[in-house]
């Protein structure tokens, strides 16, 4: 199977919001693929959210955004078993991280023990919800500022690719971008040719 040819269909589609940053969004696509994660270090406004939000819908995975606070649990990110009264049972309810494409924003504000649910995630593939491992299946995005960074630097390269998103340096690239927010002009449809 060709990969180049779907892959360059989502590379436009995801340039439709995401205006002079190709190599960034090329390795995004890259990350997706070979299964692997991504640390995005920069200002606020520069499209890190955006670029992940792009990123799923374009190839149609499920997107999730987990934002890391001191009180944050280990399940707020994982997931948690429930118990069902009318069935006697208890089921699994998944946390954000069972989604495909998971946007982790700020992981240093979390305690150690949340910080660790998530960097099993990212480096064994799997989750230990109540003692049984479930497998998380996607590319995990953490992202942040950089004068926070420091201890998330430290966790989480080892896992993931680094990769800097700089704000528009060109007015070329300032006049391409759409004149309304994305959230209401664009509609987040998946690249043509990229099956369910």
């Amino acid at each position: 199977m060709n990969v180049q040819e779907p892959a360059e269909r989502t590379i436009g589609n995801i340039e439709r919001v995401i205006v002079g940053k190709h190599a960034e969004v090329r390795l995004a696509l890259v990350a997706l693929l070979c299964e692997g994660h991504i640390l995005i270090e920069d200002v606020p406004g520069v499209g890190k959210t955006m670029l992940a939000k792009a990123l799923s819908r374009s190839v149609g995975c499920a997107f999730r955004r987990i934002q890391f606070t001191p009180d944050l649990l280990p399940s707020d990110v994982t997931g948690l078993s429930i118990f069902n009264q009318k069935t006697q049972d208890f089921e699994f309810r998944p946390g954000p991280i069972m989604a495909q494409v998971v946007l982790a924003d700020e992981i240093n504000r979390a305690t150690p023990k949340t910080q660790s649910a998530l960097l099993e995630c990212m480096e064994e593939r799997q989750a230990t919800i109540d003692g049984v491992s479930r497998l998380p299946s996607g590319l995990v995005m953490t992202v942040g500022s950089p004068p926070s960074m420091t201890a998330t630097t430290e966790l989480v390269v080892p896992r993931s690719i680094p990769m800097i998103l700089e704000a528009m340096s060109t007015p070329n690239e300032f006049l391409r971008m759409p004149n309304r927010p994305p959230a209401q002009g664009w509609t987040g449809t998946r690249a043509s040719g990229i099956p369910p």
